[in-house]
């Protein structure tokens, strides 16, 4: 993987349109919350299963057109689409699942002609949602140029304090023609690096 210099992360080739910001926010915004209150105490999600995360089954599933494997199935999370970005959106679609307080989450938005898309300006502003919710602090981050199926991607890795416990963040943006999906892993500092190295790791981009 090739490391963006910080002063390219925000801003690369096209500019980043209002609309498409407002939709990483929202996406952003929303796991966010959801780390946030399982990071607080007694917020840890359901355990069905006592078992560490990386010593259960993982099994590969098809989610939102993207191939990943996980310990367990995930399910539709409902994301209102605002009306001002009515125009802009065709369809804003997210599944999710957790593992004790670490959540993992696949996005998929596709976009009307016309809107200004950029891959390296999309990871940017999903650190950028995150980094607006008041209980984050000393969030760091990098981001870091790969590829998926052949399809170029951004992979940014974040450590940030939430309420005083640490914690760790990834990130995987994709952008093919005028779909972008994220792939995101937030949780412990101890316990979400591991779980989001095996899940990144397993991504692969269904053919059209």
């Amino acid at each position: 993987m090739t490391q963006l210099p910080e002063s390219t992360q925000a801003h690369k080739t096209t500019p980043l349109s209002k609309m498409t910001r407002i939709a990483i926010a929202v996406v952003g915004a929303v796991i966010g919350f959801i780390v946030i209150t399982r990071l607080l105490p007694g917020g840890a999600g359901p355990r069905a299963d006592a078992r560490e995360v990386l010593a259960r089954e993982w099994r590969t599933e098809e989610v939102l057109g993207l191939t990943v494997s996980s310990p367990g199935r995930f399910r539709a999370v409902t994301i209102p689409v605002p009306d001002e970005m009515r125009t802009a959106i065709q369809k804003m679609e997210s599944y999710g699942r957790n593992a004790g307080q670490t959540e993992m989450r696949v996005s998929r938005t596709e976009f009307n002609a016309g809107v200004p898309l950029d891959l390296e300006g999309s990871a940017q502003g999903a650190i950028d949602a995150m980094r607006g919710n008041p209980a984050v602090t000393q969030m760091r981050h990098a981001h870091a140029r790969t590829e998926v199926s052949g399809i170029p991607a951004v992979r940014t890795t974040s450590t940030f304090q939430v309420e005083g416990r640490p914690a760790h963040g990834e990130i995987l943006t994709l952008l093919r023609g005028r779909t972008l999906w994220q792939v995101q892993v937030l949780g412990p500092e101890k316990d979400a690096p591991a779980i989001a190295r095996r899940l990144m790791e397993s991504v692969r981009v269904q053919q059209p």
